[in-house]
């Protein structure tokens, strides 16, 4: 089943594209989580990460414009760059953020997408 939750729905994607989540469900989204927030610095993946092991929480982004539950740092095309070509980032310190420039892999920058600001 598919549900529209509003307060995920962006207004500039009301349409928002079904995105399965960890529960198996079906849900309609305009916003994707980082992919290695929850993964932490270990292996196994979706274990919780302590906001006081963000290293750079003002760098680290929790969520933003997405066509995927998930946002990964790698081939970086679930990014959506809907508002006039960028993109509205949460950040782990509470701010929000517009990037009109598309965000590095992180190969290029660890620091957004790892809490430890390195790559794995």
């Amino acid at each position: 089943m598919t549900g529209k939750i509003p307060t995920f729905l962006c207004p500039s994607d009301p349409s928002g594209l079904p995105s399965y989540s960890t529960d198996g469900k079906t849900r309609v989204l305009s916003y994707g989580g980082n992919l290695y927030a929850g993964q932490g610095c270990n292996s196994s993946l979706f274990s919780v990460v302590n906001c006081s092991d963000i290293r750079y929480p003002a760098e680290m982004f929790l969520m933003c414009d997405a066509d995927s539950f998930f946002v990964d740092g790698i081939g970086m095309t679930a990014v959506d760059y809907r508002h006039k070509g960028g993109v509205n980032l949460v950040f782990f310190d509470g701010h929000v953020a517009f990037r009109k420039e598309a965000m590095k892999s992180y190969y290029e920058d660890a620091k957004p997408w790892w809490p430890d600001g390195v790559a794995h």
